[in-house]
């Protein structure tokens, strides 16, 4: 896997409206740290989640610390894949777009500059997350945080044993449920985050 910390790497999916739905992944300080955005036909934000990082344990981040990134196929769509450590732990995720009544939009996502250019993502109407990390113990804190709006214009739809929380009205943590028996073991979690079907609150 390789990647190329100078550059953005994205994923994301046009609804039938025009909408743009999608990550855009920038390394700061060794680390890429994502935010997911909804925008308008115009090119305008209208939904933004920003993922955090920090944590009060060094070894237990916020959000999962991507350090490497790529677009792979996989069979035949692309993914947005990532592995990062932090501590002794490692983490490994992918990312996806889905399409209304499928698994996968039928057209691959591609790596793209940052303009409000859609014309390289497919049909779609959510990303899905699906992140592990093999632990050598049992974790301080495990998940993704993600600063946004309760309600708005895309909502969280979380796997299974997987939960989410807020945390006052700005702050949503998504954690797994389920742990190992044993230990050093793999922990899992997945979330879609999908786009509203009511495109006229944009206003």
């Amino acid at each position: 896997m390789t990647s190329n910390p100078s550059q953005v790497r994205s994923i994301g999916c046009v609804t039938d409206d025009g909408r743009v739905l999608e990550a855009d992944y920038r390394s700061e300080g060794g680390v890429f740290r994502h935010r997911v955005r909804l925008l308008s036909r115009d090119g305008l934000t209208i939904a933004d989640w920003d993922a955090v990082l920090l944590s009060e344990q060094e070894d237990w981040p916020a959000s999962p610390p991507v350090q490497e990134l790529s677009i792979e196929r996989i069979g035949t769509r692309d993914c947005l894949l990532g592995v990062g450590r932090a501590g002794k732990s490692h983490w490994s995720l992918s990312i996806e777009t889905l399409s209304n009544g499928t698994d996968a939009a039928s057209l691959p996502p591609q790596p793209r500059a940052d303009t409000s250019d859609s014309s390289r993502f497919p049909a779609g109407r959510a990303l899905r997350f699906d992140i592990a990390c093999r632990c050598p113990e049992p974790p301080v804190w495990l998940g993704s945080t993600y600063r946004t709006d309760a309600g708005g214009l895309i909502h969280l739809e979380p796997g299974g044993a997987t939960r989410a929380e807020w945390c006052g009205t700005r702050m949503l943590r998504i954690e797994p449920t389920a742990l190992p028996s044993t230990w050093p073991g793999t922990i899992r979690w997945q979330y879609d985050l999908v786009v509203s079907d009511s495109p006229e609150t944009e206003s």
